[in-house]
C-alpha cells in the first residue's frame, strides 16, 4: 500500500515534468527546423534569381543560354517561395521573389491572351510529329495522324523504319511527298495532300543536316512552307551549331514573301535568338495567344528524366504546362491567319505533336 502510495506520488510529479520537457523539447527543435526550412528557400531564390538574371545574357554564353530556356519553370518556382516566405512573415524576401518572378513572367511572349477557336470553313491543317527514332510505336503514331487528317504532315527523325512502317500507308491519303531518310535524328519527310510544285534539300550553316524548302499550292494560292530540325544546344558545340543554323535560316526568311516555319527548334522562344528571327514583324509566333503550348518532354520530368533513372514512364499530359517546354515551332507571316493550334496527345515519341489550323 505505501509503494502504491509513492508511486502515486512519483506520477504526479514525473507527468507534468513529461508534458513541460515535451513541449520544450519541441519548441526548442522547432526553431532550427523553421530555421533550416527558411534558409533552404533562401538557397533556392538566390539560384533561380541567379539564374533568371543570367538567362540575359543567352546569346553570349552557353551556361546562360541553357539557363534561359527554364523562364516559365524559374517563374512558378518563384512564386511558391514567395508565399512560404509570406507565410513565414519574411517579407521582404518574398517581395524580391516577386520582383524576380514578374521579370521572368514579362519576357515569356505569348503565354497569355485569348484567341477565337472558332474554325472557318476553309482551313489548311498542319501536323508536326518528333516521332523519336527510338521509338517503335507506329501503329499508334499513323492511327493518330489518321484521326487528326492533316492537310500538311511533317515528320522528324524519319528513320527507315518509320519510312518502312509509314511511307506506303501515308501515300494512300497523302500522295505529294518529300522524304529524307536518315539513321540519326536528323530524318525528315513532308506528306501533303496538296500538291508540292516545288523542293529542295537545304543544310542550314552548310551543315549536313537537312531542312525541306517547299512550295504547297492552298487553294490556288501558293504558299512556302520552311521544315527544319535544328541541332540541340547541348554539348557546347551544338548550341555553336544552332546559332550558324540559326543565322542561315534568318538570311533565307527575309527573301521569302508568304511563308510558314516549322519545326523542332530545340529552344525556347523566350531567347533572344528565336525573337531575332520575328525580324522586322517578318514572321509571327503561331502560339501566341493559345498559351504556353510545351511540347517537350512527353515523358518523365526534366528533372529526373536521366538522373533518377525511374523504371516507370510518368505522363505529363496535364502537367506539362509546368515542366514542359515549347521546342516545336510553327512561324508565320502576317498575312497568314492563325485560326487555332493545340498540342496533340503521347504518341510514343518523347515529344508531343503540334496541330496548327491556317486560314486559306
Amino acid at each position: 500500500m505505501q509503494n502504491y502510495v509513492y508511486g502515486y506520488r512519483l506520477s504526479r510529479l514525473i507527468v507534468p515534468l513529461s508534458c513541460k520537457q515535451l513541449a520544450l523539447s519541441c519548441y526548442i527543435v522547432g526553431m532550427p527546423i523553421r530555421s533550416i526550412i527558411c534558409k533552404l528557400l533562401i538557397a533556392i531564390a538566390v539560384v533561380v534569381c541567379f539564374a533568371t538574371f543570367l538567362a540575359f545574357f543567352n546569346t553570349q554564353n552557353w551556361i546562360a543560354f541553357l539557363a534561359c530556356q527554364f523562364r516559365i519553370q524559374y517563374l512558378v518556382i518563384l512564386i511558391i517561395v514567395a508565399a512560404v516566405f509570406a507565410v513565414l512573415r519574411k517579407y521582404c524576401l518574398s517581395l524580391i521573389c516577386v520582383i524576380f518572378a514578374v521579370i521572368n513572367l514579362l519576357v515569356l511572349p505569348g503565354l497569355f491572351g485569348s484567341h477565337s477557336l472558332e474554325k472557318e470553313a476553309s482551313h489548311f491543317r498542319i501536323l508536326q510529329i518528333n516521332v523519336n527514332y527510338k521509338n517503335d510505336d507506329y501503329s499508334r503514331v499513323l492511327n493518330y495522324i489518321r484521326k487528326v487528317n492533316p492537310d500538311f504532315l511533317l515528320l522528324q527523325e524519319y528513320t527507315p523504319e518509320w519510312k518502312g512502317a509509314l511511307s506506303s500507308e501515308l501515300s494512300k491519303q497523302w500522295p505529294n511527298k518529300v522524304e529524307v531518310v536518315r539513321t540519326d535524328t536528323f530524318g525528315i519527310a513532308i506528306f501533303s495532300r496538296s500538291k508540292i510544285q516545288r523542293h529542295e534539300i537545304i543544310q542550314l550553316g552548310a551543315y549536313e543536316w537537312p531542312s525541306i524548302n517547299c512550295e504547297v499550292l492552298v487553294s490556288n494560292r501558293s504558299m512556302k512552307i520552311f521544315a527544319t530540325h535544328l541541332m540541340g544546344p547541348i554539348p557546347e558545340k551544338g548550341w555553336r551549331i544552332q546559332n550558324s543554323q540559326l543565322e542561315d535560316l534568318e538570311t533565307r526568311v527575309k527573301a521569302l514573301p508568304t511563308l510558314l516555319v516549322c519545326g523542332d527548334f530545340n529552344m525556347t522562344p523566350w531567347t533572344s535568338r528565336f525573337q531575332r528571327l520575328l525580324v522586322e514583324d517578318k514572321l509571327y509566333d503561331s502560339r501566341s495567344g493559345f498559351g504556353l503550348q510545351a511540347s517537350w518532354p512527353s515523358q518523365r520530368p526534366i528533372l529526373v528524366s536521366k538522373l533518377l533513372k525511374l523504371p516507370v514512364r510518368l505522363e505529363l499530359t496535364g502537367i506539362n504546362w509546368l515542366v514542359g517546354l515549347p521546342l516545336d515551332q510553327c512561324l508565320v507571316t502576317s498575312d497568314i491567319n492563325i485560326l487555332h493550334r493545340e498540342i496533340g496527345p503521347n504518341v510514343g515519341s518523347d515529344h508531343f505533336p503540334v496541330i496548327v489550323d491556317i486560314a486559306k
